[in-house]
């Protein structure tokens, strides 16, 4: 197992920066502490080896990434940015030595405008003081495509960003929005990771929380597009056991009773039926922590934790409903694995399929459901591939922001039909390639 980190110290980095960029850069990392490994964390990956960035920057302002990138232009660097670096593949730290990471450990404001009804978030917030998930950060997860269990009704992150202050390969601070350098707005949007420019700050436009209480409970996985108010997680897990969570999102009482009726008589056997009733905030913490026993005050206490653990995932997207053929064999296959392994479905269509596959950089429109694969266990590998093969057929996308090492068609699964002018796009802004890992949009 391989637990990605570096440690420097931001006065270490400020004292060496300056001569950084008068000279070619060496390592600074070390150091072994907990205290200072808890805010190092970079999902782990057993199959990729450690990997030790020359530099890790750690901003507090957008000038302070400016001369960050004129620093890796000077000494030849390649530049990472890093939200927060949840990250399967290790990417966070640039999957590989030598480059510069920018991470914003320390870029962390929010600031609302309730009379635009707009809230101003810097990169390195993570997702959970916005009440989304614990751990995640707002900046991979957004440019990523940044959906969620109430994407279905109030549209995916991305597509609620008003504008994003960027900071260039040529060190340019620009704001980017539908009206201010278009292209490299959409771009960011799906293709965001580290390949134009360093995103600082985000604008979101955000969305009132109802009045009433929403429905959390079992559901069952629809193949066709129920009401945009329900979203649901559908679990395959080890010896066949099958998981369906999700939420009714309105305020209507007798419209969330007839829907969770319709969805329950719909399931042929059932050993456990809960629903619970709880506001819109309660429901973020409910899934953010597995359950409803954090209180809703801790959202915003969240760190980053140190993972060290093994995981390994696979994605895709169902555009048309599996035969019955396929899931009776992700059903066998499930059924035979005795644990360390789950598939998860979760429910797409909706506000998610409102804008067109060109819209933006993400592609992933016209999908009934995403997919993710995952184990626990290295020695789960040959059954990961298994389903994966079994599967893939029926889903020749993947999500980006469930990132594969392995995945040799990434560039028509992650973009489809967009990656094209993506690179046209990345040889305006980048032509030096700057923003650069294995899985950024290239320059050809």
């Amino acid at each position: 197992m391989a637990i990605y980190w570096t440690v420097s110290t931001l006065r270490a980095i400020q004292m060496n920066r300056n001569i950084r960029c008068r000279v070619r850069m060496t390592n600074v990392h070390g150091g072994d502490q907990p205290a200072t490994l808890q805010c190092r964390k970079s999902f782990p990956n057993a199959l990729l080896s450690e990997v030790f960035p020359p530099v890790d920057d750690r901003p507090t302002h957008t000038q302070d990434v400016a001369l960050a990138v004129r620093c890796a232009n000077k000494s030849g660097l390649k530049v990472i940015a890093r939200s927060d670096g949840h990250d399967y593949e290790g990417y966070g730290l640039g999957g590989e030595d030598g480059k510069m990471v920018i991470d914003f450990v320390n870029m962390h404001k929010t600031q609302f405008d309730d009379n635009n009804r707009t809230v101003s978030v810097e990169a390195g917030q993570l997702a959970s003081h916005m009440v989304v998930s614990q751990e995640i950060g707002v900046g991979g997860h957004t440019l990523g495509g940044g959906y969620g269990l109430y994407s279905r009704l109030h549209r995916p992150k991305l597509d609620r960003v008003e504008s994003m202050e960027v900071v260039t390969a040529t060190r340019d601070v620009v704001v980017v929005s539908k009206d201010k350098n278009k292209d490299l707005f959409c771009a960011l949007l799906g293709a965001g990771h580290s390949s134009y420019g360093v995103v600082t700050r985000f604008q979101f436009r955000y969305f009132h929380a109802p009045t009433s209480d929403v429905l959390i409970g079992v559901q069952e996985w629809y193949a066709s597009n129920p009401a945009k108010e329900i979203t649901a997680i559908f679990h395959i897990l080890p010896g066949g056991s099958i998981r369906v969570s999700g939420t009714i999102l309105t305020g209507n009482t007798q419209k969330q009773a007839k829907l969770f009726r319709e969805i329950v008589d719909k399931l042929p056997w059932t050993t456990l039926i809960t629903n619970q009733k709880m506001s819109l905030p309660e429901s973020f913490l409910y899934f953010a922590s597995n359950g409803p026993n954090m209180a809703i005050d801790n959202l915003a206490k969240t760190q980053r934790r140190l993972v060290k653990s093994y995981y390994k995932a696979k994605s895709g997207y169902l555009v048309k409903p599996v035969t019955k053929e396929v899931a009776r064999k992700v059903y066998d296959i499930m059924s035979s694995i005795d644990g360390q392994a789950f598939i998860m479905f979760g429910m797409q269509e909706g506000q998610i399929g409102k804008h067109s596959a060109h819209a933006t950089s993400f592609v992933h429109r016209d999908t009934i459901s995403s997919i993710q694969i995952g184990v626990f266990n290295a020695t789960r590998l040959p059954w990961l591939h298994e389903i994966y093969n079994t599967l893939q057929p029926d889903f020749p996308k993947g999500y980006q922001n469930y990132i594969d090492h392995d995945e040799k068609g990434w560039k028509k699964a992650y973009y489809g039909d967009n990656f094209d002018r993506l690179v046209r796009i990345k040889n305006k802004y980048d032509l030096r390639n700057v923003f650069q890992f294995a899985r950024s949009i290239p320059l050809n």
